[in-house]
């Protein structure tokens, strides 16, 4: 059966009842969080191209990319009756997160950056590592 909820206080409830999560969205842009987390938990998820632009998946690895209405109908009832490929998403979906969005890998990234702005001189006047000619007003 298919269940709309609306707005829930928290999503790891509905994911872990799902057995596909769809992610059908038409607008917006950058990482769609709600896609991270199904795959996180495993789901299933058969999505717009839209809602996986900024994630580095690939359609029937880790999602299934739906480009039409038909598409995401065929998809959905495909897994439905199809567990072990069901399943095979959920699992390759998780690795990738996994993989590609750890807490430890985000946060080494940020690193990287904060030690790469700390070093790095800035030619704006008065910014951290400016260069200022003694008696010059900050």
């Amino acid at each position: 059966s298919v269940v709309v909820t609306g707005a829930v206080d928290d999503m790891r409830t509905w994911y872990s009842r799902a057995a596909v999560v769809v992610c059908p969205m038409t607008t917006g842009s950058g990482i769609k969080n709600k896609v991270l987390e199904a795959l996180a938990m495993e789901r299933a998820v058969v999505a717009s191209p839209l809602a996986v632009e900024a994630l580095d998946v690939r359609d029937n690895v880790e999602v299934r990319v739906a480009d039409s209405p038909t598409a995401f109908a065929e998809y959905c009832c495909a897994l439905m009756v199809d567990r072990e490929d069901r399943l095979r998403l959920g699992r390759a979906g998780r690795a990738y997160v996994e993989r590609e969005h750890s807490w430890e890998g985000c946060a080494a990234a940020y690193d990287a950056i904060y030690d790469e702005l700390a070093v790095r001189p800035s030619t704006a006047t008065g910014a951290p590592g400016a260069k200022r000619e003694l008696g010059a007003p900050a």
